[in-house]
């Protein structure tokens, strides 16, 4: 018994024997599946009378929960917003203070620097009384009003001495 040796186009298909070979079965030697003929389509939800009143009764059921659930939570809920409006409310407010603090503190800035020079023209004279000749002289009192803030008047008293 002779082996025939494996060829290009036998290679593909092992052979045995010369008298019998057996081959890889063939994708087209197999039976074909069985045909599955799917079950007709179910009605559109809007045709299919069980499925409409179970549609109904399911929203029927979420809607009810729906408006409990807003019933329990429109208290708290109206409560928060409130508490979120005077919040927004009391930032603005504190806000435009803040604004006003600014300007007032720059005002009592100018206000102190004219004081400070004020000081310096009534040391000036101070010294300027300090320096002259003891005689019999008048003296008069000068008030010198500053308005340091709208809210606060600082009174100096100027003495000069008049010849």
């Amino acid at each position: 018994m002779k082996s025939p040796l494996p060829t290009r186009s036998s290679s593909l298909h092992p052979q045995i024997s010369n008298e019998s070979q057996l081959s890889v079965p063939s994708i087209l030697d197999t039976p074909p599946l069985p045909i599955i003929t799917p079950s007709p389509a179910p009605l559109p939800t809007t045709q299919n009378p069980e499925l409409v009143k179970l549609q109904s009764m399911v929203y029927d059921k979420v809607k009810h929960k729906c408006e409990e659930y807003v019933q329990k939570t429109s208290p708290e809920l109206n409560r928060n917003m409130s508490i979120g409006e005077h919040l927004n409310q009391d930032q603005e407010r504190i806000i435009e203070e803040r604004k006003q603090l600014i300007e007032k503190d720059a005002r009592i800035k100018e206000k102190t620097e004219i004081l400070r020079g004020k000081i310096a023209e009534i040391d000036k004279l101070i010294e300027q009384a300090k320096n002259m000749p003891e005689e019999q002289v008048n003296v008069v009192v000068f008030r010198l009003q500053v308005a340091v803030t709208m809210e606060v008047v600082v009174e100096v008293q100027v003495v000069m001495v008049v010849m």
